[in-house]
């Protein structure tokens, strides 16, 4: 019998649990400086991913898809394709559905980087 530590360890998307969707995103913010490991998240499909993961209901996701998406749009490359996919309705959505406040500043900041990036273009 499977006992699960607590209820968010229940909870599934594409078969893997929020303790481990967590992790993997603190795994990832610390690579993710690195220019070569952009590169190939960004050839794997996650500015869509990340975009949906905007408007979920888990605090702790989305705050670590609004910082995955800060750093990713740094790059100008990388910046066009989050407005390409509508980064900015899925953040304004998001911040009206979620009630975490660390989740909201995230999202904030998201929202100020293409913005600050594209100014200084």
């Amino acid at each position: 019998m499977n006992k699960l530590a607590n209820v968010d360890e229940a909870r599934f998307v594409g078969g893997v649990t929020l303790s481990v969707q967590i992790e993997a995103f603190y795994v990832l913010l610390n690579v993710l400086p690195r220019m070569e490991v952009k590169a190939e998240v960004v050839r794997q499909g996650i500015i869509p991913l990340l975009v949906q993961l905007l408007v979920g209901e888990n605090g702790a996701i989305v705050r670590q898809a609004s910082q995955t998406l800060t750093s990713l749009c740094e790059v100008s490359e990388y910046r066009c394709m989050a407005i390409d996919n509508k980064v900015f309705d899925s953040l304004t959505t998001g911040m009206r559905q979620i009630f975490d406040n660390d989740a909201r500043v995230a999202m904030a900041e998201a929202i100020g980087s293409p913005l600050d990036h594209a100014v200084s273009l």
